[in-house]
This record gives structure tokens, C-alpha cells and sequence, in this order.
């Protein structure tokens, strides 16, 4: 965890004072230590972030995931709850209840449009452009979130949900 001692530091360290040194120009290294205080706290944030997302990703992985998403799922009927439409996205209400018993209680079915809105999310964001990139090997599938495979069809290969007799999970 990033503090005020670790900014200083580094402060210290760029404008060339060693250790026990008297600083001249006080203001100054404040300055830079607010700088690398900010520095280091993006960093961290970052970091964050990169980890919750692997933990996250990593759990849409388990078992546990996808059989609560498809109760989910039938719970709510195939229907979005914000407009109405066809849904396939379960969205967490609240992630404090993530992978806990109260877990299914705070996820409602979305379609993919009301799911972006919820999170705020423009087209031009989202790296998931259209399905081809949707479907690409290792990722999940959208409809089952069974990992998608490369597989020889008769119209030549095709990167296919393990489970596409159920869902339809496949590109063109």
C-alpha cells in the first residue's frame, strides 16, 4: 500500500537528496512528492484493477458460475428485466455478493444493450466490437459461457460452443 513515506522517498530520490540531507527548497519537494503520490496511487489502482479482473474473469470460469447463470437465466425467463427483450447477460446488482449464498438474489437477466447501459458502456468502448471477436478460442461462449473451440464444419472452421446443439453458440 502506497504512503506519504514511499512518495517522499522517491521525491527525495529524483531531485538527488541522499539520506539525512537538509533540503533547501522544501516547497519543491513537496511538490514532487505529491506527484509521485499520485504516481504510485495510479499505479496501485491499476494494479488493482488488472487483479480484480483476472479474479473475476477466472471466476465467469466455474462451474458454480455457470450453473447459477443459467438459473438465472430460467428464472427470469429469457427476458431482459429493464426492457423486456430477449435476454442473455446475467448482471450482478451488487458485487458484494459475489460468490456467496445471497449471490443469485442480487443478479438479474439483461440484454446485451440494457447490460451496457447499466455499466455505462459506449459502443466505441467496448473491445467485444461484434461476434467474431466474441467467439474467438478460450473465450466464453455469450449464450452458455461454455469455452468456445476451433472445430472443422462443413463450411470450413468455425470457433463453436463445446455445448452448440443447446445454445447456438457459433460464428459464421
Amino acid at each position: 500500500m502506497v504512503d506519504w513515506d514511499d512518495a517522499m522517498e522517491e521525491a527525495r530520490n529524483e531531485l538527488g537528496y541522499s539520506d539525512g540531507e537538509y533540503v533547501q527548497d522544501f516547497t519543491r519537494l513537496v511538490e514532487v512528492a505529491h506527484e509521485w503520490y499520485d504516481y504510485l496511487k495510479q499505479n496501485e489502482y491499476e494494479d488493482f484493477c488488472v487483479d480484480a479482473y483476472h479474479q473475476h474473469r477466472e471466476y465467469l470460469q466455474s462451474d458454480r458460475w455457470r450453473k447459477l447463470r443459467l438459473q438465472i437465466i430460467r428464472r427470469d425467463n429469457f427476458i431482459c428485466k429493464d426492457c423486456g427483450k430477449g435476454g442473455v447477460d446475467v448482471h450482478h446488482i451488487d458485487y458484494k455478493y459475489l460468490n456467496t449464498d445471497k449471490e443469485k438474489e442480487f443478479c438479474i437477466l439483461l440484454c446485451r444493450e440494457c447490460h451496457k447501459k447499466r455499466h455505462n458502456i459506449k459502443d466505441k468502448e467496448i473491445k467485444i466490437k461484434n461476434e467474431k471477436e466474441v467467439f474467438k478460442k478460450g473465450l466464453p461462449c455469450p449464450i452458455c459461457s461454455k469455452i468456445t473451440e476451433l472445430r472443422q464444419t462443413m463450411s470450413g472452421q468455425q470457433y463453436l460452443c463445446p455445448n452448440y446443439t443447446y445454445c447456438g453458440g457459433r460464428i459464421k
